[in-house]
């Protein structure tokens, strides 16, 4: 019995069907429009809006010092110009290097899954402080961007049906203290849109999509695993530790995570496997798709 299905996809070859990405489930009304905020146990807030925005053309990412000081979305041309502007005007005014992003998202496309890093409030710092992000949609995966810290990640998955239609960072002072915005079913829109040269225009990565094949299960863990002829060994394995939250149906791991262990996208492809546990115990992995170039 097929416990799960595995999909690996590179984001320059290969093209996700956005009908079996939100078909999860059985036929239910749409989920309403709700705020979320990535960092609260219970992300999701039972406070609704009336009034969904426009769907969103791309998200912008600030990066300093090798840190993300800045995540916000826009649904428009003025909207962009405007944002960028305040950011590069405000970046300025620090004195040190930066590098303003932009992460597109076209016509039908949606975004389904935030993740961050963060520095946990310590003596030091009074706050949690977000410093790296990626963003995953039904086409691509970002760059990851900022700070990477493996034991401190968290990762934002909108309810079954819905995608991120908003999304902005939520700062203490001048800190990064979380990403909130709206989540809810989306109006395709074909606004085209091109930005200036105010921005770096990501060329995305890739990342594993890891599916759970029936609904009782969640997935509890994703394994990499060493080819060694027919004694595989498990290389590193990542365990979902989001208290309060049900394990995702549906977990896109990206490149940053996997490639920490592997010295690159090659040896990944060609040297690994990707395995996952669900939450009832079952075990499957899969060997990686032939490298795309």
């Amino acid at each position: 019995m097929q416990l799960w299905r595995v999909r690996q996809d590179i984001t320059s070859a290969v093209s996700m069907e956005s009908v079996s990405e939100l078909d999860q489930g059985p036929a239910q009304e749409p989920p309403k429009t709700r705020l979320f905020f990535v960092m609260r146990s219970v992300p999701v807030s039972n406070q609704t809006v009336d009034h969904p925005p426009k769907p969103p053309l791309g998200i912008l990412v600030a990066v300093q010092r090798g840190s993300v000081t800045s995540v916000q979305s826009f649904d428009s041309v003025e909207m962009f110009d405007d944002l960028v502007t305040q950011l590069h005007s405000t970046l300025l005014t620090v004195g040190s290097s930066y590098q303003v992003h932009y992460v597109p998202l076209g016509s039908g496309e949606k975004l389904l899954q935030i993740d961050v890093s963060f520095r946990p409030a310590s003596t030091n710092d009074p706050y949690t402080v977000i410093d790296g992000v990626c963003f995953h949609t039904t086409l691509r995966c970002s760059s990851w961007f900022g700070a990477y810290r493996e034991s401190n990640l968290r990762f934002f998955m909108p309810p079954a049906g819905a995608s991120v239609l908003q999304v902005r960072g939520t700062c203490t002072g001048s800190i990064l203290t979380d990403l909130t915005g709206l989540v809810g079913v989306s109006i395709d829109s074909s606004t085209p849109f091109s930005p200036d040269a105010r921005v770096l225009v990501d060329d995305g990565a890739y990342d594993v999509r890891l599916e759970a094949a029936t609904p009782e299960f969640g997935i509890e863990s994703v394994v990499l695993v060493k080819k060694n002829n027919s004694d595989n060994l498990d290389k590193h394995a990542w365990t979902w530790n989001q208290h309060g939250m049900p394990y995702p149906r549906v977990w896109r791991v990206p490149h940053k995570m996997l490639e920490d262990y592997a010295d690159s996208k090659r040896t990944l492809f060609e040297e690994y496997l990707v395995g996952a546990i669900n939450s009832g115990g079952a075990y499957s992995k899969t060997a990686a798709p032939v490298l795309r170039q």
